[in-house]
């Protein structure tokens, strides 16, 4: 019975000290840190969290053992007093808003107290004097330098507190009295020995303290390195390494940057696990290095070498190796360390500025411009390509003797001006004559800029030969007034004569406008090139005839402009009329210039504000007047002319064109058409092939059959043709007959696909006429048919190609010449 009330009694004390125990951690600190710091700090709070708990729960008895003592004596106030205090310090050290510094302050005082408590209650001779010894000891091993300091001056005023009631007998009542005659020195000595205690385990914790932060600085210090270390071989562009010295350089060590450098992982080089750090080097290199290092290591120099290595994917790549020996204590060496960089990029960048050194010199030397390096201040050519040599003549040794005084052909004062401006940034581009070796003077462009060279500021000139542009300048400050097919003034040069005149008041100013009739035509039908011929002619004439004091101008295409002051209308229309029948009698045999002619009209100033416009559109409508009545005759005779012209190009054009307009004929009669059908389509036989005057007699005439090329310039000839008729009134009507007769009856013919009925019956007429004649004639790439073969060819391709009917007519028309033949 007794043995289960002693385990129940212990079962609840434990869980009193355990559920104590989490009160007070919880209270004083909150939300533990796993990762707080394990220092001398933290070693003190646990001693302190373990003490408050003893403290809490066992100090409670000699707590109220001593309140009963009072109680006894009739001192409840005392008695109070100590209970009302062990409730406060139990309070502060559960309470959760004081910091844990503060509490440690709270539990020393508290211990303190109860020791005070004890003295009073056993005297000092018993617990009560050990009691405040420890709490000394306490207050060294919890509180800090400043608060240790504090308790040592609080616990002097308490026994000097103690000792005064002492002495004035307000302690005669407690147990402490009895030893009153030896409490002064029980007093002085448990003082002097706290005091002493503290100072001694407070210096004691300040030195561990220190060591532990030197320590703690040395370890940071450390890692900080390391951790730089590992930085700094991370980001290198290569790798570190520990190596045997022996041929195959067996790693010992090898940095994570080994993978990128080579390709292989470290643990692959190490101790040679799959590959060794020799079979990675080019084998050229692999001799010169190993007599690099022997070299080194003799005189203990660090060793700087390039050399190129292959990677695990076949890339191969330059590297530096930068290192050391290092030696044991005999001098001797053990093993190699040191850095290998990826200098690839590097020597990439070295061997393109090799190149363009490379590239830059040929530049110089190959340059067909002349360059010169000049000293600014005696103008001494100091270099010279050989482009320079070639120019001027001499050799370069002979350059190099000279100043550009002596190849200057300007003023010499003001090329020395000219050199300083240019080596302060000022002019850099100068155009100057210059002297040959021959005594030509040659006019250059020279380009001038300052550079740095061989440690002084010099001139580079890039030279230029520019006398055929100074030529040309010349002539275009020709062409800037006149016209450059014909040499006459041109519209620009034209208008400011016209005001300069009216400005110096040579009034009345005239302006007659010529334009040359059916030029389009003729172009179209010749080509621009014999247009731009007949033009040059037509303005060589013109400026034979032109008066005295006119000015003849082409300001337009196929328009000329004569400007003439002080003369009145009459005089004016009398120069026109002299102009237009010299013209006409000056007109050469040839029958292409006997299609152009030249309508004139005129225009006066009447008033000083009457502008050239004004004249302009006068003259003009002058000549529209004069124009009408010519251009329809000329029209008709450019077909004539265009068809004899096509003809003397080819004589076999010629028969076809006739043979063709005499079938056409003998079809129409056999089809009953009128007499004026008849006509017309006599006539569009005869030219259904006249836009083939744009054609080259080379085609023309062509021994052989045409390529694709020359068939589709061939197949434009109906469209031409059809253009040219439409443009006169004799022939408008037949242009659609020319245009279609290389339709065919299915649509597949050109230009336009017509089919059937749709094709003009005249077109189709010709069609058949056309083909047969090309048949039964001679080509110089096949021999003719025979007629019955032509007219099996012509019943083949009837009602595909040509109209049946009127294939069906030809037959009989065809046969009809048979019997007549």
């Amino acid at each position: 019975m007794g043995k289960k009330l002693s385990d129940l009694v212990n079962q609840k004390l434990s869980r009193l000290f355990i559920g104590f125990s989490k009160l007070f951690l919880g209270a004083s600190r909150n939300k533990p840190n796993q990762e707080e710091k394990k220092d001398l700090g933290y070693y003190k709070n646990e001693a302190f969290h373990k003490l408050a708990i003893l403290f809490i729960t066992i100090g409670l008895f000699p707590i109220c053992y001593g309140a009963y003592m009072f109680f006894r004596k009739n001192n409840i106030i005392a008695g109070v007093l100590e209970l009302l205090s062990y409730l406060v310090v139990l309070i502060l050290l559960l309470s959760s808003r004081i910091n844990i510094m503060k509490k440690r302050c709270v539990f020393v005082l508290s211990i303190f107290l109860l020791g005070l408590m004890l003295l009073f209650i056993a005297g000092p001779m018993g617990a009560g004097l050990v009691v405040i010894f420890s709490t000394f000891g306490l207050a060294a091993f919890l509180l800090n330098k400043r608060q240790s300091i504090i308790f040592i001056y609080i616990s002097l005023l308490a026994f000097i507190v103690i000792s005064v009631f002492l002495y004035i007998g307000l302690l005669d009542n407690l147990a402490i009295y009895q030893y009153r005659d030896s409490w002064y020195i029980v007093a002085i000595s448990t003082q002097c020995m706290g005091t002493l205690f503290v100072l001694i385990i407070n210096n004691l914790f300040n030195n561990i303290e220190n060591l532990i932060e030197e320590i703690e600085k040395s370890v940071k210090t450390t890692a900080e390195s390391e951790r730089s270390k590992s930085v700094l071989i991370s980001n290198l562009p290569g790798m570190a390494y520990r190596c045997n010295y022996t041929r195959d350089w067996t790693m010992q060590f090898v940095s994570d940057g080994c993978i990128k450098l080579t390709g292989y992982p470290p643990e692959s080089l190490i101790e040679n696990r799959d590959i060794s750090f020799n079979s990675l080097m080019t084998p050229e290199c692999r001799g010169p290095l190993w007599r690099e290092w022997e070299r080194i290591l003799a005189k203990r120099l660090p060793f700087e070498y390039e050399y190129e290595i292959t990677t695990a994917s076949g890339e191969r790549k330059w590297v530096l190796e930068l290192g050391e020996g290092v030696y044991d204590i005999h001098g001797e060496v053990e093993a190699l360390e040191g850095i290998i960089l990826d200098i690839s990029d590097r020597k990439k960048s070295q061997e393109e500025t090799k190149r363009l050194l490379e590239r830059t010199h040929s530049m110089i030397n190959n340059h067909d411009a002349v360059m010169l390096l000049v000293e600014p201040e005696t103008g001494e050519i100091i270099e010279a390509n050989p482009s320079a040599s070639s120019f001027y003549g001499y050799s370069k040794e002979e350059l190099l003797k000279m100043t550009v005084r002596d190849i200057n052909a300007m003023d010499q004062e003001k090329a020395a001006e000219m050199r300083l401006k240019a080596l302060n940034g000022g002019q850099k581009y100068s155009a100057v004559p210059h002297h040959l070796k021959s005594g030509e003077i040659k006019t250059v462009d020279a380009y001038i800029s300052p550079i740095d060279y061989d440690d002084q500021r010099v001139l580079f000139a890039i030279i230029f030969d520019v006398t055929e542009r100074e030529i040309i300048a010349k002539k275009n400050e020709f062409l800037a007034n006149h016209d450059y097919l014909t040499g006459l003034y041109n519209r620009r040069f034209f208008d400011e004569e016209f005001e300069r005149r009216v400005i110096r008041g040579d009034v009345p100013i005239a302006l007659l406008l010529g334009n040359i009739d059916g030029f389009k035509n003729f172009n179209d039908a010749f080509g621009r090139s014999k247009g731009d011929e007949v033009l040059k002619e037509m303005a060589n004439r013109l400026a034979a005839l032109i008066f005295d004091g006119g000015v003849l101008a082409r300001v337009g295409g196929d328009e000329f402009a004569i400007l003439v002051s002080g003369k009145n209308e009459d005089e004016i229309r009398r120069c026109l009329d002299t102009l237009t029948r010299e013209f006409d009698k000056d007109l050469g045999d040839s029958r292409k210039d006997e299609l152009l002619t030249i309508s004139w009209g005129y225009g006066i100033q009447m008033n000083e504000d009457d502008t050239l416009d004004d004249l302009h559109r006068q003259a003009e409508a002058f000549m529209n007047n004069r124009k009408f009545y010519n251009t329809n005759s000329l029209r008709s005779k450019t077909v004539n002319v265009i068809m004899e012209t096509l003809f003397m190009k080819s004589e076999r054009e010629k028969k076809h064109s006739e043979r063709v307009g005499k079938l056409c004929e003998t079809i129409a009669r056999k089809m009953s058409l009128s007499k004026p059908e008849v006509d017309k389509i006599r006539v569009a036989g005869l030219l259904h092939d006249i836009g083939k005057i744009g054609i080259e007699e080379s085609i023309l005439n062509k021994v052989g059959k045409l390529d694709a090329k020359e068939w589709e310039m061939m197949k434009f000839h109906p469209a031409k043709g059809a253009s040219i008729l439409a443009k006169t009134i004799e022939y408008n009507d037949i242009a659609e007959i020319v245009l279609s007769h290389h339709e065919r009856y299915d649509g597949k013919g050109y230009p336009n696909g017509l089919t059937g009925t749709e094709i003009p019956i005249m077109a189709r007429i010709v069609a058949i006429s056309d083909a047969y004649d090309a048949m039964t004639e001679l080509r110089t790439y096949r021999t003719p048919f025979s007629k019955e073969e032509a007219i099996a060819e012509l019943k083949r391709c009837s009602g595909t190609q040509f109209d049946p009917e009127i294939v069906l007519v030809f037959i009989n028309v065809v046969m009809g010449m048979e019997k007549t033949d």
